[in-house]
Parts: structure tokens; C-alpha cells; sequence
């Protein structure tokens, strides 16, 4: 085949393919299933999502548009698409497993899925340190934190107490999530991989985003939201990166091995819900 003919048939697939999701998730739509941001444009996401597959290799450096089943590439463009995730804000990632594509939502992602949810205004978290003033009680079995005081001296990675994530809502009160740090060394430990590179060089932001990814899930599993959108965000799991920011080759080898870690993390709070 030549270079034009490959070409051709490579542009007729993608035409195919990214037509096909669309013209499900614009019956979904229409059905009342499923509904997006305003300025969200399902197309132009999966279009922004082909061009990133493109590029996506196996372990064996091989495409991944020749190894993993249509139905894979698929299901990944859709789950990307029902979320309402932008691949172009590097709010997904796509990872090659076996023959398999998956979608994979970064720490931005995940908080960009839940505020799609009806009533909720943002999603963020903190981390209290030693030194710092604060206070939380409990309400009806959830958590409410009353104050949280600290000062720029107090700001140590190696001497957290807790980490917090809020989901605020517009009419209710807040949905708090705390974990000690004693909750979130253990999390870590039951992951696949005990290296644990990047949490150790960045454990502040790494008990952010694990906390801050235990409150959208729990939050997301006891909304009343579509079950397109919740199946979705459990099929997806999450990627993590460091403030979003280009990382070097090494470095890359570790944050792979941590979103390995992340999938384990969430297979154990999974089994223990």
C-alpha cells in the first residue's frame, strides 16, 4: 500500500470512527441522558482526542491504533466525551493495557468530571500541617471543617497532619472528605508498586490529589447524576501528573509507575466500599 493509499484509509477510520461516537453521544443527548457545559463541543473533543491516541505506544513501542480492538478505542473516546473532558486541557490520557485502550482522567479531570454534576460550584483540597490551627466535627456521619489557620512557616511536606478535600454545592452544605496522614500512607501502601518515588518527592501534592480523589469518587457514587456519566467515571480511573507541568524522561518512569499506583489505590477503596 502506498504512503497516499495508508494515508487515505487512516483518515477514512478516524472519519468513522469519531463519527460513530458521536453519533451516539448525540442520542444520548437527545434522549435526556446525558447533558454538557455550554461551551463544551463533543466533536472538537474527539478530534483532540484521535490526534493524542495517534501518538499513543504499548511497552513494545507499537501504535496504539494497531494493537487495541476498535471497540476499546471506542469505548475510550466515549467515556472521554460523556465526562465532558478536554484532551487538549490534559484533563485525559489515553494508556495502552494488552489489546486495550483506557482513558485515564488526570487530578484535573477528576475535579472537572465532578462539577459537572447539578449543584456543584467547585472541588479543592488543603493539607494542615503541624503548627497549623484546625478544627473539624462531624455531621450526620460526614465531615465539616469549622477553621483552618496556618502561616507560610508551617508549610513542611515532611510534617503533614491531614489532608482535606471539599466539594461545595450551591443549596447544602459542603461534602468534606479527611483523611489523617497516617489514612493516606496506608492508601499509598496498598498500591502495586512500592517505590513510591513520587509521592515521597511530592507528598504534599500527592495527599492532595489522593484525598481530593476519594471525595469525588464516594461524591460521585451517591449523586443522583445519569448512569451514562457515573459508569463513565468509574470506567476512566485517573492519571496523575505534577501541577500539570512537562516532566522529563525520568521523571516520567515515575509518574507511570505512581498512575499504576492510583489504579491499585482505587481497586482497594473499591473492595473495601
Amino acid at each position: 500500500m502506498t504512503n497516499a493509499k495508508a494515508g487515505m484509509t487512516a483518515h477514512t477510520e478516524s472519519k468513522e470512527m469519531i463519527d460513530s461516537v458521536l453519533f451516539k453521544v448525540n442520542k444520548m443527548e437527545k434522549e435526556g441522558n446525558i447533558s454538557f457545559p455550554s461551551r463544551y463541543n463533543p466533536g472538537n473533543a474527539l478530534r483532540s482526542a484521535w490526534l493524542q491516541i495517534q501518538e499513543v505506544k504499548d511497552l513494545n513501542n507499537r501504535p496504539a491504533l494497531e494493537v487495541c480492538t476498535k471497540d476499546s478505542i471506542a469505548n475510550a473516546l466515549l467515556n472521554t466525551v460523556i465526562q465532558g473532558l478536554s484532551p487538549s486541557k490534559k484533563q485525559v490520557y489515553y494508556i495502552v493495557y494488552g489489546n486495550q485502550l483506557q482513558a485515564q482522567r488526570s487530578y484535573f479531570g477528576t475535579m472537572a468530571a465532578t462539577k459537572r454534576i447539578p449543584g456543584v460550584v467547585d472541588v479543592w483540597a488543603d493539607v494542615v500541617y503541624e503548627g497549623d490551627q484546625f478544627q473539624a466535627k462531624k455531621v450526620h456521619g460526614g465531615w465539616q471543617v469549622i477553621q483552618h489557620e496556618s502561616a507560610p512557616e508551617n508549610i513542611d511536606p515532611q510534617k503533614i497532619r491531614y489532608a482535606y478535600a471539599v466539594v461545595e454545592l450551591e443549596d447544602e452544605e459542603p461534602f468534606t472528605e479527611i483523611m489523617t496522614w497516617a489514612q493516606i500512607q496506608q492508601s499509598w501502601a496498598k498500591s502495586r508498586s512500592k517505590a513510591q518515588t513520587v509521592h515521597k518527592e511530592f507528598p504534599d501534592q500527592m495527599a492532595k490529589r489522593t484525598v481530593i480523589n476519594r471525595a469525588c469518587k464516594m461524591f460521585f457514587n451517591t449523586s443522583d447524576d445519569s448512569d451514562q456519566l457515573i459508569e463513565a467515571f468509574n470506567a476512566t480511573g485517573d492519571r496523575i501528573e505534577v501541577d500539570g507541568r512537562e516532566v522529563a524522561p525520568e521523571e516520567k518512569k515515575k509518574l507511570n509507575a505512581l498512575n499504576d499506583e492510583l489504579n491499585g489505590e482505587e481497586k482497594e477503596a473499591a473492595g473495601n466500599e
